[in-house]
């Protein structure tokens, strides 16, 4: 499987999880007897009590049992489930909106900050959600029109890795840390994993032939560099005005001339300090938009006045950026290949689209499950 996702964060997620979780643990839990009923788990984290999911006339499998090596694995790959949007007339379905929840709710809390209305915060996670998943959907809709699909190997090796991850786990360990993402049993993941696969064919598709990818040339970003003195809140026990009070004294240090680095090294509490001492090389949409702005706002050399983020509050210095240290989905992933920046540039390509297109939101919406 190609690393082409690293550098598209709307997907990132999942497919890391997958693969981070079995590098994480040298455990060998076997497999339990515990079955898996994503309709009844759906149902059960329902607000509303609707335990509908799924097309009408279908019905889960048990999760994959114990097999020799290489046998096949007889779940099945869950379809889209019942439609909750659209977009541009295309379905949205359920169980490709269901495990974006948390990144949608990841997304509002570094985008929306300070003016997040937690009064309607469960439709306002719902409806990220479906945009996020509606990106997707315009990536199969591109598969379909351009008679892209999955051959058997490549089914085979997706349930082949979800076999291989749950035994490293254990069965009962396997399902909680999936329910914990949205994902409701083995065949919802399958299809999980299904779809990021097929996006990856279609990128490839993209990519191979200039004519094609010219449309999405617009998208390969700009470089940035910058170096930050991050100043978080927990050192003033969340006191915002203390904390940015002492931000305030490092920054008029910095711009009085004391040596950028020094301050960076004693006061920062960005953990990426000393291993990216040069600073952070990284294109848009890497970092929280107030950093990426903040950056963007200053001519090279020159340094910002704090500015309150996600993170805490940012004191940037502008530099040049350097290819070589480019970021990769964080600070600590290889630099991505110039094909995986081509990928990342149709990605955002397919992500305009998506914000462009007419979205509609369907009341079945209301049944996906907030944490």
């Amino acid at each position: 499987m190609k690393n082409y996702l690293k550098t598209a964060a709307a997907f990132l997620f999942a497919i890391a999880m997958m693969f981070t979780l079995a590098a994480c643990t040298n455990g060998n839990g076997g497999a339990t007897e515990r079955g898996a009923d994503p309709e009844a788990a759906l149902g059960a984290a329902n607000e509303n009590g609707d335990d509908t999911q799924g097309n009408e006339n279908e019905t889960p499998t048990d999760p994959p049992v114990a097999r020799a090596p290489g046998e096949p694995w007889t779940g099945e790959i869950w379809d889209a489930g019942i439609t909750v949007a659209t977009v541009n007339g295309i379905d949205i379905g359920m169980n490709d909106v269901s495990f974006r929840v948390m990144e949608a709710e990841w997304t509002i809390q570094m985008e929306m900050f300070d003016d997040i209305d937690f009064a309607n915060w469960d439709t306002t996670v719902r409806e990220e959600a479906a945009r996020l998943a509606a990106v997707t959907s315009l990536f199969l809709q591109y598969a379909a029109d351009n008679d892209i699909s999955l051959d058997d190997d490549a089914v085979q090796e997706i349930r082949d890795n979800i076999y291989e991850i749950k035994e490293i786990h254990g069965e009962d360990d396997f399902l909680d840390m999936l329910e914990a993402d949205g994902i409701l049993g083995f065949e919802h993941l399958a299809r999980v994993l299904y779809v990021f696969t097929l996006v990856e064919e279609v990128m490839d598709f993209i990519i191979a032939d200039p004519a094609r990818f010219a449309q999405y040339e617009e998208y390969m970003e700009e470089l940035l560099g910058a170096k930050h003195i991050l100043i978080t809140l927990d050192d003033f026990d969340g006191d915002e005005d203390a904390a940015m009070e002492f931000a305030q004294e490092i920054w008029a240090r910095a711009i009085a001339g004391e040596d950028f680095g020094a301050l960076k090294e004693a006061y920062s509490q960005d953990p990426g300090r000393h291993d990216m001492p040069q600073g952070y090389t990284f294109t848009a949409g890497q970092m929280v938009p107030e950093f990426e702005q903040g950056t963007r706002d200053l001519e090279m050399g020159e340094i910002s006045e704090p500015i309150r983020a996600f993170h805490g509050i940012h004191i940037i210095k502008r530099v040049e950026p350097n290819p070589a240290d480019l970021m990769g989905a964080s600070p600590w992933d290889p630099t991505p290949t110039e094909e995986e920046r081509m990928a990342h540039a149709v990605y955002r390509g397919f992500e305009a689209k998506a914000a462009a297109a007419d979205i509609v939101f369907l009341p079945e919406l209301a049944n996906v499950p907030v944490h």
